[in-house]
């Protein structure tokens, strides 16, 4: 079972291919895989790319600019803030 299987599973397996991190619910992670971006993560989890500095925000720990990503790294993502 590959990393999105284990989100779509948690999340309850929203849209085909999409794990969506909903407003209100706890925050998840994510293990960062090579060539991911946070831009790229935010569609997977959220469904919106522009979403990324939610992402960024709760990971600023760990990241030093929302670029800085690395494979192997365990990020937090958050619910999706409806704002």
């Amino acid at each position: 079972m590959g990393i999105l299987d284990n989100l779509k599973s948690v999340l309850g397996g929203k849209k085909s291919g999409q794990a969506k991190a909903e407003s209100g619910k706890d925050s998840i992670t994510y293990t960062v895989k090579s060539g991911d971006t946070l831009w790229r993560i935010a569609e997977n989890c959220y469904g919106d790319g522009s979403k990324y500095p939610q992402i960024f925000e709760a990971n600023q720990d760990l990241l030093t600019s929302p670029e800085s990503v690395v494979p192997g790294q365990v990020l937090q993502i958050p619910p999706v803030d409806s704002h």
